[in-house]
């Protein structure tokens, strides 16, 4: 297969009218390039080529491009153009709810579609919600950012849709502070009036705790 563009670098555009999606998409799935948003699966075809080009996106944190990705249904639309105008758009065929394991959806189906993956559910890393589309153009025969020609053959890749190694230390330092914020209340509280203290911690340990929990998502099965 043809290399495709450098990792981490700006390829095109993706619009999805139904949930008013419309960002900048890159090559590469590891946690730096989902930072600036949607992410090609590099080993797939890139979209409007023939075959199954892949595409992830994080659904709560990082603009959060595929947050509303559950919403999809029969008609909808998916566009997407390259710098140099070409411009192809996909009809909404399925959404089905997969294990992280589960590197098949991105393996040639016989046709021209687009995937799109994202964890599922929301705030968790358990799960992948998995949208296809099939195209209706007719595919390219060249690489849109590049001009190179379309392999003869596409031959199922390894993939991963597990996400790569995340640093601890955040996890950890949320941890901390969470029940340090806990534990902090639970002093004054037996040395002042309990209840009352319990309540003013309470917001401030659960900003804590969610931000442990945030973090301790990206040390599980890929957080897409």
């Amino acid at each position: 297969m043809p290399h495709g563009p450098p990792h981490g670098e700006p390829i095109g555009n993706i619009q999805i009218p139904r949930i008013g999606a419309n960002y900048t998409f890159f090559e590469g799935v590891d946690l730096p390039t989902l930072q600036l948003g949607p992410g090609h699966y590099e080993g797939t075809p890139l979209p409007g080529e023939e075959g199954n080009a892949g595409i992830a996106g994080h659904r709560t944190t990082y603009l959060a491009p595929f947050n509303r990705l559950d919403e999809l249904g029969e008609g909808d639309r998916i566009i997407v153009s390259y710098i140099n105008g070409s411009r192809f758009i996909y009809r909404y065929l399925n959404t089905n709810i997969v294990t992280p394991d589960r590197t098949d959806v991105l393996e040639a189906k016989f046709d021209n579609r687009l995937t799109l993956t994202a964890c599922h559910p929301k705030y968790s890393a358990s799960e992948r919600i998995v949208v296809s589309a099939e195209l209706l153009d007719k595919p390219a025969r060249v690489r849109p950012d590049q001009g190179q020609p379309d392999p003869v053959e596409l031959e199922p890749i390894p993939i991963e849709i597990d996400g790569q190694d995340h640093p601890r230390t955040p996890a950890v330092v949320w941890g901390i502070a969470a029940a340090m914020v806990w534990l902090t209340a639970w002093v004054i509280g037996r040395a002042w009036r309990r209840w009352p203290m319990y309540a003013a911690g309470l917001p401030v340990f659960l900003i804590m705790l969610y931000g442990f929990f945030e973090n301790f998502s990206y040390l599980l099965p890929a957080s897409y």
